[in-house]
């Protein structure tokens, strides 16, 4: 590659040398941020439905603390949207493999243990809505408490709270209570199931 003057290759040089620099801080931002958030995912994987509920504010706290130490990666609106709807998606998910590896036991004389990962199941996802969007208004609070918008002047404002979620929230919500819905419906016919059950004396 011909450059036509010695000026000319020192701003490309630049321009690289800033570049590398960006790619370095959210290289660094993204480590930081996962070192904290994967324990935790692999801890939900593991744990039972039961537990899991227990989890949530925990992993609210620490996409919270994610999103704040990460203002080169995280912060971005893009990426927060990814790593909520990916949390979302994983737990959905994990209830449809539990009531999914009972199921077949309602109509087996065990019709109780579906119930219960139906009705794991249901309040997973609704304490997952009532934790995400306390931490909303927490975050929210928080920039106005901190002054961000002072403390950040370079900041984009939709950088600075979970506002941008809102969309994502709609969408999130709508989908869990579809599957809550049909979580419900389960739930009726293990009910039905039960008043059918002959009990020996």
């Amino acid at each position: 590659m011909k450059y036509k003057n010695k000026k000319e290759l020192i701003d490309k040089f630049n321009k690289m040398k800033e570049e590398l620099i960006k790619r370095f801080e959210e290289a660094k931002d993204v480590n930081n941020a996962l070192t904290r958030i994967i324990p935790l995912s692999e801890e939900m994987q593991k744990s039972n439905l039961s537990n899991i509920v227990d989890l949530i504010p925990k992993l609210f706290t620490n996409i919270f603390i994610m999103w704040y130490i990460s203002p080169n990666h995280y912060r971005k609106p893009k990426y927060l949207k990814e790593i909520m709807k990916k949390f979302a998606d994983s737990l959905e998910n994990k209830c449809k493999i539990a009531i999914q590896s009972h199921i077949d036991e309602m109509f087996e004389g065990t019709y109780h243990k579906c119930k219960d990962v139906v009705e794991n199941s249901i309040k997973i996802l609704e304490e997952f809505k009532v934790i995400f969007s306390k931490t909303k208004e927490s975050v929210k609070l928080f920039r106005e408490q901190n002054n961000l918008d002072n403390k950040f002047p370079n900041v984009l404002p939709e950088e600075l709270d979970w506002e941008v979620l809102s969309n994502l929230e709609q969408d999130m919500f709508a989908q869990m209570k579809n599957f809550i819905g049909r979580c419900n419906n389960l739930k009726e016919i293990c009910e039905c199931i039960s008043q059918f059950v002959i009990r020996e004396n």
